[in-house]
């Protein structure tokens, strides 16, 4: 199995070179990159996850259709927000997982199934009503750090944001605040 995110993409005719990257890949100067990529896929572990394909879909399209017709064995796992459209492609909608009440204890919490799925990965009880989903909670087990990671700094970078705001706050006070503070009407 090789995983491939194709979201930091900014250039589609970069998709190749990504793909060339993951499987291990040095492409040689001078010479097609996608006749190499052909030859290493056909000798490449048989799944190839191709993840964030939305903005590169059809870079993406055209070269899965290029690999599967001559690589027989391989198989491709796309995650994207729209199909390739290519023949053959089966379309497994994942719907969002419900998220927690915002009032929720700890132990409502971890039977949530958005909170399982990021704390027990390999146990997801939502993973295991929808046994279709097992590639997609081996990407997420691949991700979870890096998701977890983003979630604290946004909260971090929210809370340093917050912070000079709560601080002059706490400098007035409710009489002072009142005086200083008016939405509308007359001052």
């Amino acid at each position: 199995m090789t995983w491939v995110d194709l979201g930091p993409l900014v250039n589609a005719a970069l998709a190749p070179l990504s793909v060339a990257q993951a499987i291990g890949l040095t492409p040689v100067p001078g010479r097609d990159i996608e006749s190499q990529l052909v030859a290493a896929l056909q000798t490449a572990a048989p799944l190839l996850i191709l993840d964030n394909c939305e903005h590169v879909l059809e870079q993406v399209a055209t070269l899965v259709a290029s690999w599967i017709a001559v690589c027989p064995d391989l198989q491709v796992l796309a995650t994207s927000r729209a199909p390739l459209r290519l023949r053959g492609e089966r379309d497994l909608p994942v719907e969002p997982l419900p998220l927690p009440d915002a009032q929720a204890t700890v132990d409502a919490l971890l039977q949530n199934d958005a909170v399982r799925l990021f704390a027990e990965p390999r146990q997801s009880a939502y993973a295991a009503r929808n046994p279709g989903l097992a590639m997609v909670v081996a990407t997420v087990n691949h991700a979870a750090p890096l998701v977890i990671a983003a979630i604290l700094a946004y909260l971090l970078i929210a809370a340093l944001t917050m912070l000079p705001y709560i601080l002059w706050r706490r400098r007035f006070s409710r009489r002072q605040a009142s005086r200083t503070i008016r939405l509308g009407g007359r001052r």
